[in-house]
């Protein structure tokens, strides 16, 4: 007995030497917040205090980590909207990411620009799922790629969310394939490549991966990396954990895999919130203030003033749809689907940065004319939308006026493109675009209302629920 203790003691610290842990760190729905924010006095989050903590706590290296991105980088905070992605995808090569999955707000500057962001990036676009209509022989994006770490393979296969094409309105020549068929079609083909080890990098909500995660057991993939629903939240179910990352660089997930002769386990997953006065990275740091101060002229241009802060439902809705339908006299109501505003206005002076934070997307403002009764069909049953000639009333959408929205009368509805693309009932309805840009009309009305400390925006805009 004594010998065989012996034996198993030995073989057991031959394995311990052998086995090599590869750490993987993961953020997602980062929406452009390159600059930390602040709560309670303190700073919350920042690209460049996160490489600091990655840096000084975290000990990463390159030969051993993996920095990942869960998708949708670019499209939310002023400078990154105002400079197409480019000031984000700066930052993330300074942070050494190796693989970001392509989110539904990568199409927000259209499906080309992907291409040019891949020609400046140190990282990789994936995504297995995409396919173009007319040739789904070949994913549109590299659907996977495998890494070295420290003569580890990682095999990295990226899935977007299958509701693209209803989040958007430029993805309508590619189809999403459902999640479970691309992983059963492509991880033995990574295995067969050398994988050790593989993981799932998705911009998919963490319910839906803990579904996928059952339903692909038999496929041993012992991490899945989620995005798109903002969680900051991780679970371990049927021998993977599904880790979702949060939002905004306010936190990340550190995830270490033990590799050891075909055997992959999970050893630690922690997840840290960004929270203090956190030195940032010298080197990132000076490259956002380069981009700061390139766009300093255009968004710094004064707009008008608040109080207090403004919070996006309902207030802003409010105002955003009434401008729009000030700027055509000849409409009768403007809509605007919740979710189109990204965040609310801080107090203090607003300037064009403070509305392109508000409203970053590249949307075109529209009218259509629709009869009475489909437009009715078309709206939330509960109210949830902003809009403006409109009030809903125990149950019921009423006309500013009071009156009924009649059934077979035309009316002339304002909107984003966006919402009319992707609405069913207003696909059919003639349009005629207003706007190149959805908040011009929205920057007109703050100027000739001209709020200041004596008059401030709150005072004059409706902050009810309509």
């Amino acid at each position: 007995m004594r010998r065989f203790s012996l034996i198993l003691i030995v073989f057991l610290s031959v394995l311990l030497i052998d086995a090599k842990t590869i750490k993987i760190i993961t953020t997602g729905d980062m929406h452009g917040w390159l600059e930390a924010q602040t709560s309670a006095h303190q700073k919350l989050g920042g690209a460049a205090e996160m490489l600091t903590n990655w840096k000084m706590v975290e000990k990463y290296n390159q030969n051993d980590t993996l920095i990942l991105s869960a998708g949708d980088n670019f499209t939310g905070a002023a400078v990154s909207s105002i400079t197409e992605g480019q000031s984000v995808v700066d930052l993330m090569n300074i942070m050494k990411y190796d693989a970001t999955v392509v989110g539904n707000h990568e199409f927000d500057f259209g499906a080309g620009k992907i291409a040019v962001w891949q020609k400046k990036a140190n990282f990789d676009f994936l995504s297995a799922n995409i396919y173009k209509k007319d040739d789904e022989t070949k994913s549109w994006q590299k659907p996977y790629k495998i890494f070295n770490k420290d003569g580890v393979k990682v095999g990295v296969i990226g899935l977007t969310t299958t509701d693209l094409p209803y989040l958007t309105n430029n993805a309508t020549t590619f189809n999403v394939l459902p999640y479970q068929k691309v992983l059963r079609d492509l991880v033995p083909q990574m295995r067969k490549e050398g994988a050790d080890v593989i993981i799932v990098l998705a911009h998919i909500e963490q319910d839906k991966l803990i579904e996928l995660a059952k339903s692909c057991y038999d496929l041993y993939i012992p991490l899945y990396i989620g995005g798109h629903s903002h969680e900051f939240a991780q679970r371990y179910t049927n021998g993977a954990w599904i880790v979702n990352s949060g939002e905004w660089w306010k936190g990340y997930s550190i995830v270490d895999i033990e590799v050891d002769q075909g055997m992959v386990v999970v050893t630690s997953a922690k997840q840290v919130y960004l929270w203090g006065n956190i030195k940032p990275d010298a080197e990132a740091a000076n490259q956002l203030k380069k981009w700061t101060a390139n766009t300093e002229g255009l968004l710094n241009e004064k707009l008008g003033y608040a109080a207090n802060a403004i919070s996006s439902e309902p207030a802003l809705y409010n105002m955003v749809t009434d401008s729009w339908l000030s700027s055509e006299p000849n409409a009768d109501i403007a809509i605007c689907n919740y979710g189109a505003l990204r965040q609310s206005i801080p107090a203090g002076i607003i300037n064009y940065g403070t509305i392109l934070g508000v409203m970053p997307f590249q949307d075109k403002l529209i009218s259509i004319k629709i009869k009475g009764d489909k437009f009715l069909k078309s709206l939330p049953a509960k109210g949830n939308i902003g809009m403006s000639g409109l009030k809903f009333v125990d149950n019921n959408y009423i006309l500013k006026n009071g009156g009924i929205i009649e059934p077979d009368k035309i009316y002339k509805v304002i909107m984003t493109d966006y919402q009319a693309d992707v609405t069913s009932v207003y696909k059919d309805s003639p349009r005629e675009i207003l706007y190149t840009s959805w908040r011009d009309p929205v920057v007109k009305w703050l100027k000739d209302n001209k709020t200041s400390t004596a008059k401030s925006l709150e005072s004059i805009i409706d902050t009810k629920q309509r």
